[in-house]
């Protein structure tokens, strides 16, 4: 209870002490007293509650705020690893319980292409302005619903329940997005420099569904072929035997096929 709150209820008990004194019927001063005290003490519990309540509130906030640290990325604000696997988990199990029938499932895994090389040529802090942007890019690249992870270092996974077109809309949308803008932190500097990346695609029915591990080492298969290959693509499976291809950033589809790795597209600037 507040100083005003408690000087409020003396005030009282005292205008009430002097009705008291001059009424002229027994018992009246005792019940005038009981009151007051019943009154002051329903205060006291009211402001205890509201206290409790406070920091309940403050409790519930500091959990919220080290649940997303544990969950999140402190560089990017993306998910982090730990996050994403709890969110692969749960869709595979949804899928096992035949929850998801009627959709697909997707998983990405993409890397920047030859970061370490740009690391070593303009140091560790343009390197995390490029991962910066590169988390930026490729949330803008998705749906709200959509899950969107640092995998680690410089490589990244999103997650995506939806139709068998939507993950391939996404991955073209994503490849353009990242490739044709510059890392605009780092422009003032260096002028334009561009992040490739390279993706590996895994999509899946929900009645084909793997576990985690075999969905994820489906994915992380064929982002091992995207970097065998040109860099700067994509290569993904529909089905779990379905045909392996390879999408180019502007949207050009063909057929698996290895070759030399190739010098990167966008080269950077001096």
């Amino acid at each position: 209870m507040s100083d005003q709150e408690k000087m409020s209820v003396a005030n009282t008990v005292d205008a009430m002490r002097r009705l008291a004194n001059d009424a002229s019927h027994p018992g009246v001063a005792s019940a005038i007293f009981e009151f007051a005290v019943e009154r002051l003490e329903r205060l006291e519990l009211e402001n205890k509650v509201a206290d409790l309540s406070a920091a309940n509130d403050a409790l519930v906030a500091r959990s919220v705020h080290a649940e997303t640290l544990v969950n999140q990325d402190g560089l990017t604000g993306l998910y982090n690893h730990r996050a994403f696997r709890g969110f692969v988990e749960a869709v595979v199990e949804s899928a096992r319980s035949g929850l998801l029938d009627d959709s697909y499932i997707t998983l990405l895994i993409l890397d920047a292409d030859k970061f370490k090389s740009f690391n070593d040529r303009y140091g560790h802090p343009a390197g995390d302005d490029g991962l910066r942007h590169l988390a930026h890019a490729l949330s803008h690249s998705v749906r709200s619903e959509d899950i969107v992870a640092r995998y680690g270092g410089e490589e990244f996974a999103v997650l995506i329940i939806s139709n068998q077109k939507q993950g391939a809309r996404i991955v073209k949308r994503m490849m353009n997005t990242v490739g044709d803008h510059p890392i605009r932190a780092l422009q003032e500097k260096y002028g334009d420099l561009f992040i490739n990346i390279s993706i590996g695609m895994a999509c899946v029915s929900g009645k084909e569904i793997l576990g985690a591990n075999e969905l994820i080492e489906l994915a992380d298969n064929r982002l091992y072929d995207a970097k065998r290959s040109s860099r700067d693509c994509a290569v993904f499976q529909v089905g779990l035997n379905g045909k392996i291809r390879t999408v180019g950033r502007h949207g050009k589809v063909g057929p698996f096929s290895l070759r030399p790795a190739a010098v990167e597209v966008a080269q950077p600037g001096p």
